[in-house]
């Protein structure tokens, strides 16, 4: 075991010797394991599976589309959608649905820049578009392929799970779209006017 202690430090952590969170956790709930068999044997029956596979493929997927560049691919969309006004509206539905199956944090840093050419050219003031996008991209995280809507439904009691992810799919997907239209014309609206 002593010949491997390097092997896995290794695998822990990257060349700049920063952790690697995953890899990290998984060794300490292995120790965990072999510490107390027993208690862990019930806590990993307890374990909701397949929202943890769930949320973890989003996750991935998302990472994936981003490396792809379709964040920018869908900034560049809402840059020509014509009018200032529809362009801020495209992006705030942009927001509102990556923001239902990704981090709010990690899109809102990906989506602002790309809402700052309206600001500088269309005549929208950027305070009304940042907070739009932001509300946006923040009403729709119980979506049930968000972070928090998978951890909501993953502690709810089993016979509660089927209508509580139906309820929070629609709250959700119904926000992606209330979400921008109410924000558009509260705050980026008047201030085009």
């Amino acid at each position: 075991m002593h010949s491997r202690a390097p092997h896995l430090l290794n695998l822990a952590c990257s060349d700049r010797r920063e952790p690697r969170c995953g890899i990290l956790c998984f060794a300490f709930g292995a120790v965990l394991t072999l510490l107390d068999p027993a208690t862990s044997k019930t806590a990993i029956t307890k374990i909701d599976w397949p929202t943890i596979l769930l949320v973890g493929g989003v996750i991935t997927y998302v990472g994936v589309l981003e490396h792809m560049g379709a964040i920018e691919l869908i900034g560049h969309f809402a840059e020509a959608a014509g009018t200032p006004l529809l362009s801020a509206f495209a992006l705030c539905v942009a927001a509102g649905l990556i923001s239902a199956f990704a981090s709010t944090t990690g899109m809102l840093a990906a989506i602002i820049p790309l809402s700052l050419p309206l600001v500088a050219t269309g005549g929208i003031p950027g305070w009304a578009i940042i907070t739009a996008l932001a509300i946006c991209s923040a009403l729709v995280d119980l979506s049930p392929y968000s972070t928090v809507g998978a951890t909501v439904i993953a502690t709810a009691p089993e016979s509660e799970r089927a209508r509580m992810t139906s309820r929070l799919m629609r709250w959700g997907m119904s926000m992606v779209i209330i979400g921008p239209v109410a924000l558009v014309g509260l705050l980026v609206l008047p201030g085009t006017l």
